[in-house]
């Protein structure tokens, strides 16, 4: 599970120490800050479910959070994604092979629970991570950790 600030793409190994200076420098300030994580969907939709998803109420100190990271990397030269932000944790993708009964399954087990009240989770730290796409799926590796102390 994770709850996307920003992507990069492809990045230069290069520029990791870079970045992680410009971000632990512009993160000073910041605090640990709580979110309330509640309802289930999909992405595009529950009938064609790609991404399964966990909503997340907009929080300021998370959209505050959004716009010092993207503007830091912006100036290291990796542009913002061109859709606007929103915020989800995401749970896990669906591969494209699904049969329609299990697709079938999977829009009613995330209709079942599109209210959801997961509750209120802390969040105290940055996890800049590299994700690796594997046929078994995605597998991720944190190069470094931020931590929220402001």
């Amino acid at each position: 599970m994770h709850l996307t600030i920003q992507f990069l793409g492809e990045f230069k190994q290069s520029d990791i120490p870079i970045i992680k200076d410009q971000l632990q420098q512009a993160l000073a300030s910041i605090k640990p800050f709580g979110l309330h994580i509640q309802g289930m969907g999909a992405f595009p939709s529950t009938s064609r479910a790609k991404v399964i998803w966990l909503g997340i109420d907009s929080q300021p100190a998370l959209v505050d959070l959004f716009h010092l990271v993207t503007s830091q990397t912006k100036q290291l030269g990796y542009p913002p994604e061109g859709r606007p932000f929103s915020a989800h944790i995401t749970l896990g993708r669906v591969k494209s092979d699904v049969s329609p009964a299990d697709l079938a399954k999977i829009k009613s087990t995330i209709l079942s629970r599109e209210k959801i009240d997961i509750g209120m989770q802390i969040v105290k730290d940055l996890h800049f991570i590299k994700s690796d796409l594997t046929p078994g799926g995605a597998h991720y590796t944190d190069i470094f950790i931020l931590p929220f102390s402001g």
